[in-house]
């Protein structure tokens, strides 16, 4: 884009992960996928926004194993293709590919598996054989004739068959999550490990052979399923409302649960089997060739299908004859059998919803989100099921603090429903987690965005007794714990902004606990209470005697291309040889980080850098892994903060107390330091423009630091002499690891006025508020909005602070004039930030004199 003097230029992507730009339009590609690049431009006379859809793709076709050896070898491919006829083996060596999707197109190859992709596609592969030697791999087969054996200590978190007609054999001796079929084709499995779920989504014939564990399976469509095998397990056979028509033939113990017609038949080995059907009108057909009665089980009552009968033909049991008696009806909701475990508002638009069984059946039209104490209800946008279907994340849209019901409706308008509470005006509390570290000692870590206190209560799960203070009768709450119970006699620590620990002595050993937590800010407001538990199982540690003393991250700019991030390793003892990056893991709570090159001076001290161009999203625990030579590992968990402290410009504030002397208030969100300077506009300082500032216009003119708390905190300043009109107090944010902002804060210095004296007739008599007649709302893009302000009396938007608040979700967000808002005319403005869907609107203006304007307005 051609550039105009006196113009300012804003770039962004709307994913950062696939491609990044910079202030000057520089665009660099990181990983596969797409991405939007915009540029927003602004004059003194109008603004524009230009933008442009980039996709990046990189791949690799490879033939042989030396060529798939030293393609795995390059960091920059996200896609990979094995392709070739030629009767070949291939091994894929072990390591983490996790940026990698593989597709394999080798009619003629067999392949052994020890590495971990971002995706698996065997398009055509040798019948015999695929071999899974990794863990966490998901697997697409479209091949027409294939084998895949997961191996003994291997385990796939997914295995999905989409290929109509095709012929395809499976045989799990280690662990998978999930098999999926999507296609009508015939499948065998023959399970020797565990298999969570079997999920038959299309009219396709499946045959298992149990002779380990299978937990479910759900059959989404009427195909037929055969099972056999030696397991003396009872399998789960969930059939949804579009699998009518099914057919279920078994050789060993099953549990069918039904609410539309299938075709049973039950061999010897499957004694002890039942089928629940959910609805009388329902007509299921049985056959019971076992040594024992077969129940069935209706709303209306159980009904016995006896061996003894040697039906001729297929017994069919059908709906009862109806008569005059009085008849108790069982709602479809009793009938499920379904009880809500736990409802709780994870983060602002996620409520997780755990039910006691797996329940395939449930949609997003069968559930409800209320609002019981008055506020909006909650609208469900989709969900996403568990593996085992016993947990759905339900994503909704964004709402304030308020009391919620959340129901389960059946067909007959039956329900169950459970009551949770979504409170965000509170400290948030982020990756929490424990470890058992000994016998009698557990750790628990936590990310906090603000400091206060931490609370928590420890129960042991064999005696349900709490074990950190004696116990007497608590009101019900969350399992019998109020937050006025936990303030009282929770164990209290205090709580700092970002990463807590807290290590829980005196437990027993072999006891599981559950942990009840809650945390209050500085100014008293408290989380809901929620809970977490601590195995009773010790996590097993290093295995090397050489250990990981310490790991830091640390960020420090050196060209947009350059190292930028690196990790600082301190081992308890030199290595014999210096450790090279394949001894290396840096991971987050998304997956592995990929790494560019390791250094040491003394095998004792190591920098692992990041690989140029790949940005780590800081702000949470990260862990390093060290495999040494001989196979011995060293791990450790460490917090990662690659930002200087934030500060809340719109909760921040300067105003005078003398006339060389300030008042500043500044919100963090941690502690470390500022550097200030008083600057007034110039070529260099516009502070009209929205176009970031220069730290060093405050780093250059010799500034002076003072210390910064966490949270909210006032400090005064002195001056040396009087600042001019129209100056500024500008300032940037360092912390104790020397991350220090990539741009200047400034707020502006309000005029010096004398003290009132009482009966003077000097006290201010200026209006606290203005009045805006109206405000006109045109959406353009997603997320710009244009507001056109009709005021009563002309005021000056100059340093005004902006609060749009989207009436029917409470998302709120913030603006400074000045600073992320464009400026069309003097009372025409355009914000840019997101959630501006069609609805009601409030817009709150606080003027630079302190004076307050409301109005409301719509977007259509």
């Amino acid at each position: 884009m051609k550039q105009y003097k006196g113009s300012t230029y804003k770039w962004t992507t709307s994913n950062k992960s696939v491609a990044s730009v910079n202030q000057k339009g520089v665009v660099v590609a990181n990983q596969e996928g797409t991405t939007v690049i915009r540029c927003y431009a602004e004059s003194k006379k109008s603004a524009y926004m230009a933008q442009y859809t980039i996709k990046v793709n990189t791949e690799k076709k490879v033939a042989t194993q030396a060529q798939l050896t030293k393609a795995l070898q390059n960091k920059k491919i996200t896609s990979l293709i094995i392709d070739t006829n030629k009767d070949v083996d291939f091994e894929i060596p072990e390591g983490n590919y996790q940026n990698v999707s593989l597709s394999v197109n080798a009619p003629n190859a067999d392949v052994e598996n020890y590495g971990v992709f971002k995706s698996i596609k065997i398009l055509m592969i040798k019948p015999n054989t695929w071999h899974e030697q990794a863990s966490g791999n998901r697997i697409t087969v479209k091949a027409l004739q294939a084998r895949i054996v997961v191996e003994k200590g291997a385990s796939v978190d997914a295995m999905s068959f989409t290929k109509k007609d095709a012929n395809v054999n499976v045989e799990v001796n280690g662990t998978v999550s999930e098999l999926k079929v999507t296609q009508e084709n015939m499948l065998t499995v023959k399970a020797n490990g565990t298999i969570d779920t079997v999920s038959m989504n299309a009219p396709a014939s499946v045959d298992l052979e149990v002779n380990g564990t299978i937990n479910t399976v759900a059959m989404n469509a009427s195909g037929q399923l055969n099972v056999n095998g030696t397991t003396k397990n009872e399998i789960p056979v969930v059939v949804s409302d579009k699998a009518e028509g099914a057919k279920v033939n078994a050789a060993v113990k099953v549990e069918v649960h039904t609410p539309v017609k299938v075709d049973v038949s039950l061999e010897k080995g499957a004694e002890g089997s039942s089928v629940k059907v959910s609805d009388d009108n329902v007509d299921v057909t049985v056959k019971n060739e076992t040594d024992d009665k077969v129940v069935v089980e209706k709303p209306s009552g159980n009904q016995e299908v006896d061996t003894t009968k040697k039906p001729t033909s297929d017994e069919t049991i059908t709906s009862p004859v109806e008569d005059t008696t009085t008849e108790v009806t069982t709602s479809l909701a009793e009938q499920s059998g379904l009880k809500i475990v736990n409802v709780e508002s994870v983060e602002n638009g996620k409520v997780r919803l755990t039910l006691n069984k797996a329940y395939p059946q449930l949609t997003q039209s069968m559930l409800s989100i209320i609002c019981t104490t008055g506020g909006s209800d909650m609208t469900i946008q989709r969900i996403e099921p568990s593996a085992d279907y016993t947990t759905f994340d339900i994503i909704t849209s964004y709402y304030d603090d308020n009391g919620y019901s959340l129901a389960i409706i059946f067909s007959d308008n039956s329900l169950i429903e459970k009551g949770f509470v979504s409170k965000y005006d509170c400290p948030q509390l982020t990756s929490v987690n424990t470890t058992r570290v000994s016998g009698t000692e557990a750790t628990l870590k936590y990310i906090a965005d603000e400091p206060g206190t931490f609370y928590y209560i420890i129960k042991e799960n064999a005696t349900s007794r709490m074990s950190t203070k004696a116990v007497h009768q608590v009101p019900n709450e969350l399992d019998g714990i109020t937050e006025a119970y936990m303030l009282q006699n929770g164990t209290s620590v205090s709580m700092k902004s970002q990463a807590n620990e807290v290590t829980i002595h005196t437990l027993k050993e072999g006891s599981a606990y559950t942990i009840y937590y809650m945390a209050a800010s500085t100014d008293g407001k408290t989380t809901l209470i929620k809970k977490i538990d601590i195995d009773s199982k010790v996590v097993v540690g290093d295995t090397s005697s050489i250990k990981i003393e310490s790991a830091e991250g640390y960020y420090k700019y050196v060209s947009f291309f350059g190292e930028n991030y690196r990790y600082e390793i301190t081992l308890s003892e030199p290595t014999k040889e210096a450790l090279t990056l394949d001894n290396f893991k840096i991971s987050c709570p998304k997956g592995n980080l990929t790494i560019g090159r390791v250094e040491t001076m003394d095998n004792q001290h190591y920098t692992v850098y990041m690989k140029s161009g790949v940005i780590p999203q800081g702000n949470n625990y990260f862990t390093a892994t060290i495999t040494f030579q001989d196979g011995t590992t060293a791990r450790k968990d460490f917090y990662v903060d690659f930002d200087a402290p934030i500060i809340a410009t719109t909760s921040s504030s300067v105003s005078r107390t003398g006339e060389k002397q300030l008042k500043v208030t500044l919100k963090s969100d941690e502690e470390g330091s500022i550097y200030w300077t008083i600057l007034q506009p110039s070529d260099v300082f516009e502070p009209d423009t929205t176009a970031k500032k220069d730290p060093k216009l405050v780093m250059d003119a010799n500034p002076t630091e003072q210390a910064l708390v966490s949270g909210e905190g006032t400090f005064t300043v002195d001056l040396s002499e009087v600042p001019a009109n129209n100056s500024y107090f500008c300032f940037v944010t360092k912390d104790a690891k020397g991350n220090y902002t990539e741009f200047m804060y400034y707020l502006a210095i309000p005029e010096y006025k004398e003290p009132e004296v009482p009966g003077s007739g000097t006290e201010d008599t200026t209006p606290k508020t203005f009045e805006i007649t109206s405000v006109s709302a045109y959406k353009g893009m997603a997320d710009v909005i244009t507001l056109s302000f009709k005021l009563k009396d002309s005021v000056d938007f100059k340093s005004a602070k902006f609060a749009i608040k989207n009436n029917n979700t409470g998302m709120a967000q913030n603006f400074i004039h000045g600073q992320n808002i464009i400026e069309n005319s003097s009372t025409e403005f355009q914000f840019i930030g997101s959630y501006y869907t069609s609805g009601n609107y409030t817009v709150t203006v606080t003027l630079s004199d302190g004076r307050v304007g409301t109005a409301n307005f719509t977007i259509s």
